[in-house]
């Protein structure tokens, strides 16, 4: 109704019809058809209608600037909790925030709150209110949120403070996410006494700079307790510090499955001491061949060698042979060929069980003779 007539008639039209408006939406809408400055006065009439601090932000929306201080200092009793307070301040003048903030800052009940109302002051304002309500921080999360609002430069000082406050290492990792890179380290060494699992230190871990992850990781590697685990620390070092760490975890690759992975990550100049450590968890040709795709040519054919005496098969599979050159081929044949020939000799050699001791005796004798 109020939009139809002109605007110098809305006011009288609105008072002499208030005892319809209800609620503080219906007060909000009849405000947006006043002109601006008969707002105050309406409202103030009518604030009955507000009863809690969201109210009193969306009203104050409709209220100009330099009044909004005045009306929400009026009714600031219906402020009830942090987040609240949040919202009325983004309605007030900026350099109204701190004071309002100050006042009210009884309001703020938890940690979850604290950050809302940092988060509508002045940057230069936030690490003060921060260390005045520090009290309300409960958790790491908490603290990791209110870091969040402050300058990074304020943010190592303030988490030293508030430390205590971090109880498991998920707790630590997002307190690290806040922190300057160049800081996150040492932040993380000094707290490491909350890092009780596997799931904390993986965190953790995932925040410090790539170039710090290997020391970490090597003083802490008690919590990498299976080769997944191992495999997961492994993909996030930088390649020249994986053959440093799969030597201090080496008892964590225990199947080809932990072994192929890591062998196909390392420095090609690094592969074959690797796999020559790690040789018994090749089973069969088949995985041979594909360890001797990832080797220098060079190197092929010894370790194939090595790991075929090892399995016990005298005659390399084509599979093997696939990945020699026909040089290395021949060669690897002719040693499957020697040790055949050398077990026939051996076998026709070897004294049979089956022969009597008076046999065996008499061809003791011939010997001698000969």
């Amino acid at each position: 109704m109020l939009e139809k007539l002109e605007s110098k008639d809305r006011l009288d039209f609105a008072k002499s019809h208030a005892d319809k408006i209800r609620s503080w939406y219906q007060l909000a809408k009849v405000l947006e058809q006043l002109e601006s400055k008969d707002h105050l006065d309406f409202v103030t009439v009518h604030a009955d209608k507000i009863t809690n601090g969201s109210e009193l932000a969306t009203v104050l929306k409709q209220l100009e600037s330099k009044d909004c201080s005045y009306f929400a200092t009026v009714h600031m009793g219906i402020i009830t909790n942090g987040s609240e307070l949040a919202e009325v301040l983004e309605q007030l003048e900026s350099k109204d925030r701190l004071d309002f903030a100050n006042m009210h800052a009884v309001k703020i009940t938890h940690g979850y709150q604290l950050p809302k109302v940092l988060k509508q002051l002045e940057s230069e304002d936030r690490l003060d209110f921060a260390k005045s309500h520090a009290d309300k921080i409960t958790n790491g999360c908490q603290l990791a949120i209110v870091l969040e609002q402050l300058e990074p430069k304020n943010c190592l000082d303030f988490a030293k403070s508030h430390a205590d406050k971090i109880t498991n290492g998920c707790q630590l990792a997002i307190v690290l996410e806040q922190l300057e890179p160049k800081n996150c380290l040492d932040f993380a060494k000094s707290h490491a006494d909350k890092i009780r699992d596997w799931c904390g230190f993986q965190f953790v871990f995932e925040q410090l700079e790539s170039k710090d992850r290997l020391s970490f990781a090597k003083v802490y590697a008690d919590k990498i307790t299976k080769w997944y685990k191992f495999q997961f620390v492994f993909e996030q070092l930088e390649s020249e510090d994986r053959l440093s760490f799969a030597k201090v975890c080496a008892d964590k690759i225990t199947n080809w499955y932990a072994f192929k992975p890591v062998l196909e990550k390392l420095e090609s100049e690094d592969r074959l001491d690797f796999a020559k450590l790690h040789m018994d968890t090749i089973t069969d040709g088949y995985q041979l061949a594909e360890v001797l795709e990832k080797l220098e040519s060079k190197d092929r054919l010894d370790f194939s060698t090595l790991v075929l005496n090892k399995l016990n098969i005298k005659e390399a599979p084509e599979s093997v042979l696939a990945c020699l050159s026909t040089a290395d081929q021949v060669k690897l044949k002719n040693q499957g060929n020697n040790l055949n020939n050398n077990s026939f000799f051996a076998q026709q050699t070897t004294v049979s069980p089956s022969k009597t001791a008076n046999e065996q005796q008499t061809n003791s004798k011939c010997c001698v003779l000969i």
